[in-house]
C-alpha cells in the first residue's frame, strides 16, 4: 500500500482544526512498516481495527509519509488548548473499542483508539483500557541514553511521559496547510 494512500481506517481517524491563518490535519498512520512495528498480540485480526504499534526506532526513521510529521509536544499541547482542557479524552476517544463505557464522544474527529502497546520486554497490556501515541521530540537522559515521549489516553484523562524507545505505540500525524 502507498505510504500516503487515505485507505478507510486512516480516513475514519483524519481531523482538521483551524488555528488562526493556520490549518492542521491530524490522521492516525499505519501503513508505513519502517523500523520495528507489530500488531497488537501480533494478531492479524487487531491489525484492522487498532493498526500497527511502532517503536522508537521507527519514529526516528521516518514513518511520516511525504509532507506530514510525527505529531510534536508541540502538537500535542495545540491540540488540547485547541480541545478547551475540559474533558480532553472524552473528546479524542473514539465511540468504540474502549471497555466500561469509557468511549468517548469523539467530537474532535481524533478517534483515539483502545490500542494498548506493547511492552518493552515483547508482552502486550491495555487493549481496551488505554491507547498509547508517540510524540516525535526525544530526549538523552544523562547516561547519554534516548528516552522517547508519548502521551496516552485511559478512561477519563490525558497524560505525557517518557518512556524506554523499546515500547511499541500507535502514531499520529500532523501536517500543516496554509501559514
Amino acid at each position: 500500500m502507498p505510504a500516503d494512500s487515505d485507505d478507510s481506517e486512516s480516513a475514519l481517524a483524519r481531523c482538521t482544526l483551524t488555528f488562526s491563518k493556520t490549518i492542521q490535519q491530524w490522521r492516525a498512520y499505519n501503513e508505513r512498516k519502517i523500523g520495528c512495528y507489530c500488531k497488537y498480540d501480533n494478531e492479524a485480526c487487531y491489525g484492522g481495527l487498532y493498526g500497527y504499534l511502532y517503536n522508537w526506532y521507527a519514529i526516528k526513521r521516518g514513518v511520516a509519509p511525504k509532507c506530514w510529521r510525527v505529531a510534536t509536544k508541540q502538537d500535542i499541547d495545540r491540540l488540547v488548548t485547541y480541545l478547551g482542557k475540559d474533558s480532553v479524552a472524552k473528546q479524542l476517544k473514539a465511540t468504540h473499542s474502549w471497555n466500561n463505557d469509557w468511549n468517548g464522544n469523539n467530537k474532535s474527529k481524533f478517534n483515539a483508539l483502545a490500542s494498548g502497546c506493547r511492552n518493552a520486554n515483547g508482552t502486550f497490556s491495555y487493549v481496551g483500557r488505554e491507547g498509547f501515541w508517540w510524540i516525535a521530540d526525544g530526549r538523552k537522559t544523562g547516561a547519554g541514553k534516548e528516552t522517547g515521549l508519548y502521551f496516552f489516553i485511559n478512561y477519563d484523562d490525558k497524560y505525557n511521559y517518557e518512556t524506554s524507545t523499546d515500547f511499541g505505540f500507535s502514531v499520529r500525524c500532523v501536517r500543516d496547510i496554509g501559514d
